[in-house]
């Protein structure tokens, strides 16, 4: 008991947490990730759907073909034949006249086939026809057995007699079939007398027997004879004649609203609910065509529940679809389904030779199955989607819901009497059942009615955000204005690469050179944040650099330390605008040509490489070296550079961590001893941004390099 509770608890647990609204969330958004926007039309699905869509297609053709085609159906089976119409005589018997179950001959009287369908309706009446008893003799090596068969006759019940005899009682219009003796000689006189008595309900109209009814083919109106076999063969022609002429509108029905889901995934909408309608719609109605033995060659039962089967698979995939909540891709649904579905094509061809009975029991048990998932599904998402302003999914999905509780409510019927017997039960059934296959369809067309809505919705939003995007770019566009790189003269070398992370960026630099003092100030900083607010304030410490550096006309009095004093105006402004206390992240250095020296400030920046080359002599060769420059945080440092040497400076954007700079130093290191070009900064700064660790860890920040080097 102690296990069984637990087992209750966990799967309890489980069924919870698999429906609560974070796993529906989590799953949708999973749906989504690193799926391309037209992975649902792909060549499996293409072509599947194309391969249904043809099917159903000529399947409809042949019905709409069928009613032209029946007469000459039977003018090309040799084994049909059309007795001589004067070998015949038709006699009517009016009921009252009728003294026993024979038919007297003297109150009969001898009738055209043309008075026939002139005679008025009786609600019951008797027909005679007398045809000579030899009319099987054509049919000789035949080895079904002849029949003749009576032309169409309009009749609730008819009492078919030969020669006094009974032969069989047929209803509702039924087209009527008279075995004939083989051999005509020993049926005594030579003749066949087939007595029909009909009942009909009171005031029908139509005629009899019609004659030249344009609903009818000729072989309808005709009597004929033929082998049984070929009998069965003209009557499923016949049926297939009547379905084109609207008896199963039904059955029509749903082949052409497969056809319009199929149409509707291939040229209108790809969307994953389409493609789940077109599939599960597709195989069902391919099924139901299949049955009706049409095409020759295959086993249509095989084929037949094959598709049933399929079609009830992808009916749970359009279930998942419409809830969003599934992988889009039907790859694993073919490899699972294909084979379960020929597996239980196999158990039905094979049931009544092995005497298996279960197989019967497997599509009203996969319907509980598919229904119940779809029924679950479609409501708990509706549920979830109730609250957050989209009407029409959440229409969409109680509409399927409907549509999947009848899937589940007909099956149930058969396995709980108690409630199938109810009158409440039958009359739900009654009006669901004709409807369901409609609401799904129904439910799909939704949302593919609100694409329009959808469509000016994202349209709007995409005006809007290309009017954004226009003054993002003219923004980006100002702040070039502020970064520039000067022309310095040789020995010394400049290369800058400056990525916004959005159109306009937090990190600034300031590059200055003085002819009159010889003198080169180089400044780069990282402000905190991204984008217009980051970019603002990148702009305004801009601005304080050039009021420090205004080329020859500051005093040299004014030159001394301002490094320092850039850091503490920038960090005053940064305190004046409030909020979250903000630190200053620059490091400025400022190069003297003349003298070769260079004072060098860091305030919280990440520290930089220095690349130096040592020429060697003539017992070592040349060696490069890579290593970070340890200075003091908010201090002024000196710091010497050779000639061919490099310094490296970036913003956090490159240098994000230690370890992600070690992987740099050690990749400088191997390919600038394998002989990697650096003889300018250029080369240096396209080395570095070969460094695969980039594009590892990349990070949406804003990234600055200036690589600023000595000529040899």
């Amino acid at each position: 008991m102690k296990s069984l509770k637990k087992l209750r608890n966990v799967l309890s647990k489980v069924f919870g947490n698999g429906l609560s609204s974070e796993s529906f969330d989590r799953w949708h958004l999973r749906r989504s990730q690193n799926r391309p926007g037209d992975e649902n039309r792909n060549a499996t699905t293409i072509a599947v759907s194309a391969s249904l869509f043809a099917l159903l297609m000529i399947f409809l053709i042949a019905l709409a073909q069928s009613r032209q085609n029946l007469d000459s159906y039977t003018a090309k089976r040799p084994m049909i034949k059309k007795p001589d119409e004067r070998a015949l005589t038709w006699r009517i018997v009016e009921s009252q006249m009728v003294e026993s179950q024979m038919v007297s001959p003297t109150v009969s009287r001898v009738v055209s086939r043309n008075e026939l369908a002139a005679v008025p309706i009786l609600s019951e009446m008797t027909v005679v026809l007398q045809v000579p008893a030899g009319l099987a003799a054509p049919l000789v090596g035949s080895t079904s057995i002849p029949v003749l068969v009576l032309p169409i006759i309009y009749f609730k019940t008819a009492e078919v007699r030969v020669n006094g005899a009974f032969v069989r009682q047929f209803f509702e219009s039924e087209r009527i079939t008279i075995p004939l003796p083989e051999n005509g000689s020993l049926v005594p006189g030579g003749l066949l007398e087939i007595s029909v008595r009909v009942t009909n309900p009171p005031n029908k109209k139509s005629p009899l027997i019609p004659v030249g009814d344009l609903n009818l083919s000729s072989a309808e109106q005709t009597i004929l004879v033929m082998p049984f076999q070929e009998f069965r063969g003209l009557s499923e022609f016949a049926a297939a004649d009547r379905m084109g002429r609207g008896d199963y509108v039904g059955f029509v029905g749903r082949i052409i609203m497969a056809i319009f889901a199929l149409a509707l995934f291939l040229l209108v909408d790809g969307s994953p609910e389409s493609l789940g309608l077109a599939l599960f719609m597709g195989f069902e109605a391919a099924a139901m065509s299949l049955r009706f033995d049409w095409l020759p060659g295959i086993d249509k039962g095989i084929v037949a529940n094959f598709c049933f089967q399929m079609g009830d698979i992808f009916r749970v995939y359009f279930a998942l679809q419409l809830a969003r909540i599934a992988p889009k891709s039907t790859q694993p649904w073919f490899l699972a389904g294909i084979p379960l579905s020929i597996l239980y094509g196999y158990l039905r061809y094979e049931e009544t030779r092995l005497g298996w009975t279960f197989p019967q029991h497997i599509p009203s048990l996969r319907d509980i199955l598919a229904g119940g998932i779809g029924l679950i599904v479609c409501v708990r998402a509706a549920t979830i989607l109730a609250g957050r302003k989209l009407p029409w999914r959440v229409a969409a999905l109680s509409v399927a819901a409907v549509g999947f509780f009848e899937q589940i409510l007909d099956p149930l019927g058969q396995y709980i009497p108690a409630i199938s017997q109810t009158a409440v039960f039958t009359e739900v059934v009654d009006i669901l059942q004709p409807i369901s296959a409609w609401l799904l369809a129904f439910s799909a067309f939704i949302n593919i009615s609100s694409l329009e809505t959808r469509v000016k919705a994202l349209s709007g939003s995409e005006v809007r955000a290309q009017s954004i995007e226009r003054e993002m770019e003219l923004g980006k566009t100002v702040q070039s204005t502020f970064l520039r790189v000067p022309q310095v003269p040789l020995p010394l070398m400049l290369a800058c690469q400056h990525e916004a992370a959005v159109y306009v960026a937090g990190d600034m630099y300031f590059i200055d050179w003085s002819d009159s003092s010889q003198q080169l100030t180089v400044i780069l900083s990282d402000l905190t944040g991204h984008g217009v607010q980051a970019a603002l304030k990148a702009s305004a410490t801009n601005v304080i650099a050039h009021t420090l550096w205004c080329g020859d006309q500051v005093t040299q009095d004014r030159r001394r330390d301002r490094l320092i004093r850039f850091d503490g105006q920038v960090q005053s402004f940064l305190n004046r605008l409030g909020g979250d206390q903000e630190l200053n992240t620059m490091l400025g250095l400022e190069f003297n040509a003349a003298a070769g020296t260079m004072e060098i400030y860091r305030s919280n920046f990440p520290l930089p490489l220095l690349i130096s080359y040592s020429p060697g002599s003539h017992l070592e060769p040349p060696v490069w070296t890579v290593t970070p420059v340890i200075l003091p945080n908010r201090q002024l440092a000196k710091l010497k550079l050779e000639p061919g040497s490099f310094l490296v400076i970036a913003t956090d954007g490159f240098f994000s961590t230690s370890q992600q700079t070690a992987h740099l130093v050690k990749f400088l290191r191997k390919n600038l001893a394998a002989g990697a070009p650096a003889t300018s900064a250029a080369q240096v700064k396209e080395l570095i941004l070969k460094f695969s660790g980039f594009q590892q860890w990349p990070l949406p920040d804003d990234r600055t390099l200036i690589v600023f080097g000595l000529a040899a």
